[in-house]
């Protein structure tokens, strides 16, 4: 078989590696060339990256240490208190909000977080930190849980949604996960989903939220 497969000549050869190339180059010319949309995009995205960049990671590294070291201990003194008797799962949770990292500390711990969820896009912290999240943008409803056409998603489905102009994400559906191959969600979109399992809950039409403690500050209830 090996010696059936042979160059007639050398220059066949040339013009199979020329054809290649040539063919790999044409196939993604619309995609980066000649898409003046997705070139504004591309630079705004280069702008953005370039203004939050940060050259030393380790710094960044060690802001995430503290801020989890932070919402570790408090929760740890909140822990110790209930041990030693100064409150009772029976009786209603009064004490400080009991969110275990620095993320939902700095959203879930308000009194307004059901009526603020865009707050959560200031909330970044490591290398996502300073990052828009759809801040500005509006409010987009994922009505359509399904991921069945990738070329042409339909309005309403994830996928629509998040080539989009950048915005803020609810589902009023349960979503699928997405294929790893297929998880090439736009930077600026922001996604926030939790799966219907465990202590989480969802209730058609409503947003998702998690239910398994109540997040307040200290002597306010969470709405």
């Amino acid at each position: 078989m090996v010696d059936g497969f042979r160059w007639i000549r050398p220059g066949s050869f040339v013009l199979y590696l020329v054809f290649f190339f040539l063919s790999a180059a044409l196939s993604e010319a619309n995609i980066g060339d000649f898409d003046e949309y997705w070139q504004q995009r591309k630079l705004m995205a280069d702008a953005a990256a370039e203004a939050t960049y940060k050259h030393d990671p380790v710094e960044v590294a060690n802001q995430l240490n503290r801020a989890v070291h932070r919402s570790v201990e408090k929760e740890d003194i909140g822990t110790r208190r209930e041990m030693m008797g100064t409150t009772t799962r029976k009786s209603k949770f009064s004490g400080p909000c009991r969110a275990t990292n620095p993320i939902d500390r700095c959203w879930r711990c308000r009194q307004d977080w059901a009526t603020d969820r865009k707050r959560l896009a200031r909330c970044a912290k490591g290398f996502g930190r300073n990052t828009t999240g759809g801040l500005a943008g509006k409010f987009y409803v994922v009505t359509d849980g399904t991921d069945d056409d990738v070329v042409n998603p339909r309005p309403g489905t994830l996928r629509w949604g998040v080539i989009q102009r950048p915005r803020a994400e609810d589902a009023k559906v349960p979503l699928g996960l997405l294929p790893r191959g297929q998880q090439r969600l736009h930077a600026l979109a922001h996604v926030r989903h939790r799966r219907q399992q465990g202590p989480h809950h969802h209730q058609p039409g409503q947003p998702l939220h998690r239910a398994a403690q109540p997040c307040r500050e200290a002597g306010h209830q969470a709405a």
